[in-house]
């Protein structure tokens, strides 16, 4: 089983992307956690130690790329693959790893699922 974490603030956007993930049969058997911000998410990540992430770029406390960052510097996450979803089209510009890739809000659900199949393999 694939796990997988979401990282957004908009609390109706980070509920609606959990769910779409669960119900998408193609993906098989996912667990999906969540978390409102960053900082909580690298608490978080630890213990869940998911195979990838999907976050906002622009949050409160920590943005993507302070994210990204500490992200890289745990060593068994230095290459998990991260989704970054932004509205703001510059946001992809300013990333500069390897195992990320950036989606615009609003994406189109085939958007996000074809993004997760080309990181876990499906």
């Amino acid at each position: 089983m694939k796990k997988i974490l979401v990282i957004e603030d908009e609390t109706i956007l980070r509920k609606n992307t959990v769910r779409m993930i669960e119900l998408t049969e193609e993906l098989g058997e996912v667990l999906v956690e969540e978390s409102s911000d960053a900082r909580e998410a690298l608490h978080k990540i630890r213990s869940f130690q998911p195979d990838l992430i999907i976050s906002d770029f622009m949050m409160p406390f920590i943005n993507g790329n302070s994210f990204l960052s500490q992200l890289r510097k745990i060593e068994l996450f230095k290459s998990t693959p991260v989704i970054f979803l932004s509205a703001k089209p510059d946001v992809a510009k300013l990333i500069h790893d390897s195992n990320t890739s950036f989606l615009m809000k609003p994406f189109l659900y085939k958007e996000l699922i074809s993004n997760i199949n080309n990181y876990l393999g499906y």
